[in-house]
């Protein structure tokens, strides 16, 4: 069972854009704009969020953060020795991503014509040579086959992004965090950081972009199984 969130929500003044954080944070940093700001004097509404169940903690802390960044400005051949010296991290902010994960459990049965390669050999007398001579082709043997399989996909494998605004191609650095260190969601993870809303439908999610995961992953098995060099009227139920 999940747990019905209650968040704070406010706009920021320099950019617009909406913040959602946990009732206990004091100090917000804006992760559309990066603007620091005092919840004291902000007009803020409490709004009763998204069912969650779980929550993938944030690992490092912002300490550690500016030194993985500045540790990672100074590799490379052609980094000038000055240029961990004078870049400056003004502001760090943490934002929770809203992810659906889903378990789908599949069963499918097909049938196929699976050819395989194979080499013909003919003699044939050439009488304007007077010769004997050998002529191989490739020919392809087919046999119609059918089976079927069950498989389940789940975890990081069905990981898909719910928030319209941020970027699709973001997902690629979330994408790498282990399920196994996620935990029972609890509001006090989101002291300090703020929380995308969830804005897509799960359902809507699964036909466009799970769905299609699970096809994908039911024909390369497919194929598989059948075997051969070569497939033709592959039917799958």
């Amino acid at each position: 069972m999940g747990t019905k969130v209650i968040l704070n929500e406010m706009q920021c003044e320099q950019c617009g854009g909406q913040i959602r954080f946990a009732p206990d944070s004091q100090v917000m940093v804006c992760n559309y704009c990066g603007s620091n700001f005092s919840l004291q004097h902000q007009q803020v509404t409490t709004t009763e969020g998204d069912t969650i169940d779980a929550i993938v903690p944030f690992e490092i802390g912002q300490q550690r953060y500016l030194e993985l960044v500045r540790a990672w400005l100074s590799k490379g051949f052609f980094t000038k020795d000055d240029l961990v010296k004078e870049a400056a991290i003004n502001k760090v902010s943490g934002l929770y991503l809203p992810y659906y994960v889903y378990r789908v459990k599949y069963e499918a049965q097909w049938q196929a014509r699976v050819g395989t390669y194979y080499t013909e050999e003919t003699k044939n007398f050439n009488w304007g040579r007077m010769r004997s001579e050998r002529k191989r082709q490739m020919k392809t043997r087919w046999r119609s086959r059918k089976g079927s399989f069950r498989g389940k996909l789940q975890g990081s494998e069905t990981l898909t992004l719910a928030s319209r605004k941020i970027p699709a191609r973001y997902h690629a650095f979330c994408a790498w965090a282990s399920l196994e260190t996620r935990r029972d969601f609890d509001a006090s993870y989101l002291t300090g950081f703020a929380m995308e809303p969830f804005q897509k439908n799960p359902n809507e999610i699964f036909d466009k972009q799970v769905k299609p995961r699970v096809m994908r992953r039911i024909e390369a098995r497919a194929e598989e199984e059948m075997g051969g060099d070569v497939i033709e009227d592959m039917k799958l139920k």
